[in-house]
């Protein structure tokens, strides 16, 4: 009976320091998401003095806690895809990442990185493009998305994985071709992802992006900022998304990764 009570206690006691901890922990996350956000605020207010252009609220749609994700490749995910489109398939290895699934009506080739091509021979979705369209994606074991963009003889979607990331160029395309269907884009299983935290320090990039632009002679005129992600590197086994913040500038867009605080993109 003794031994029972001090096991409720030291369990009680176990709950309550977790708990503690936990409390802690979030109140030093916020502090710190605090300090960041001030620290960025600080940050525009410089580039304004400086001669910039920052839009009002430009800053909202950063987010401060970030991650890296390795995105393994999953060759029975990519078969389920061949498979649903096309019955049937034989799969041969042509080496460099290249994986190809063909049957009697067609051919899907899938490369390192998530990029895939399919074409369904002798198919026609142009009677009814949206329910062609639906039940080709259906056909492909994807549940969760939204069209983006519908044309005379094509469809785009993305996946609700690819928006939960704030995935960049991950919009899939269904055509009508003279040979049939064609599918073309790009997924990744994002269910097996690994992260990996980042840190980004926005008033530094900030900074640094006025520095290279009064280098240039450049007054800036940023219009917002997002994060985003884009498909760094991909080896043959993997695929790395990267975050990046994405200003939107009255000339064009800029990318800068934030890991690196390397400026890709203008």
């Amino acid at each position: 009976m003794e031994w029972k009570r001090a096991k409720n206690i030291i369990l009680c006691v176990l709950v309550f320091a977790n708990l503690f901890l936990a409390i802690n922990l979030g109140a030093l996350i916020d502090r710190r998401l605090g300090e960041q956000q001030d620290k960025t605020a600080i940050a525009i207010k410089n580039l304004r003095r400086r001669g910039h252009t920052v839009y009002e609220d430009a800053e909202k749609k950063l987010a401060y806690q970030l991650y890296i994700y390795d995105v393994p490749r999953n060759e029975s995910f990519e078969a389920e895809i061949a498979e649903g489109l096309l019955g049937k398939c034989t799969k041969e290895s042509k080496g460099g990442g290249i994986e190809e699934y063909s049957s009697d009506i067609g051919l899907c080739t899938f490369r390192s990185g998530g990029n895939f091509l399919c074409e369904i021979y002798g198919r026609n979705i142009e009677n009814d493009m949206e329910k062609s369209a639906r039940d080709i994606i259906k056909a492909m074991g994807i549940k969760k998305y939204k069209f983006a963009e519908t044309g005379k003889t094509s469809v785009s979607f993305t996946t609700k994985a690819a928006d939960k990331f704030a995935v960049e160029d991950y919009n899939v395309k269904i055509e009508q071709t003279t040979r049939g269907v064609q599918i073309s884009g790009r997924l990744l299983d994002m269910e097996n992802a690994v992260r990996s935290s980042v840190s980004p320090d926005y008033a530094k990039i900030l900074i640094k992006i006025a520095d290279s632009a009064e280098k240039e002679g450049i007054n800036l005129e940023i219009l917002s900022m997002e994060v985003v992600y884009i498909a760094d590197y991909a080896q043959a086994d993997e695929t790395v998304l990267t975050p990046y913040m994405k200003l939107l500038e009255a000339d064009g867009i800029r990318y800068v990764n934030l890991n690196t605080s390397e400026i890709i993109k203008n």
